[in-house]
């Protein structure tokens, strides 16, 4: 029998790949189904930018070039560097399919 997904909202992540003092936090959402079947392209892979547009929903800690501490919105995305985007969009898309019980699971050996 199917179960209906439980929404994960405000979920945070730190890429292991971002080594600085201080890493930047991305806060982000699971995706529903519809959601994940609008990520793939036309070959079957999954499309990572797309991914993050729709479950990414703010950070913590992500400066611009200069240094200052940039307001979340979506048009500013474009600014996070693609190998943190993989992270992200990896983060998001496991947890989206991942069922209740093994969200749990993954907790518990956190």
């Amino acid at each position: 029998m199917a179960t209906a997904l439980n929404f994960l909202i405000d979920q945070e992540f730190v890429s292991p790949d971002d080594k600085d003092e201080v890493p930047t936090t991305w806060i982000y959402r699971t995706l529903s189904g519809i959601e994940v079947e609008t990520c793939y392209n036309n070959d079957g892979t999954l499309n990572r930018g797309r991914i993050v547009e729709l479950g990414l929903t703010g950070w913590r800690d992500f400066p611009d070039y200069e240094g200052n501490q940039m307001a979340f919105s979506q048009a500013k995305i474009g600014h996070i560097p693609a190998t943190i985007l993989v992270d992200i969009s990896f983060e998001i898309i496991n947890k989206s399919m991942m069922t209740e019980k093994e969200r749990k699971n993954s907790q518990s050996q956190s």
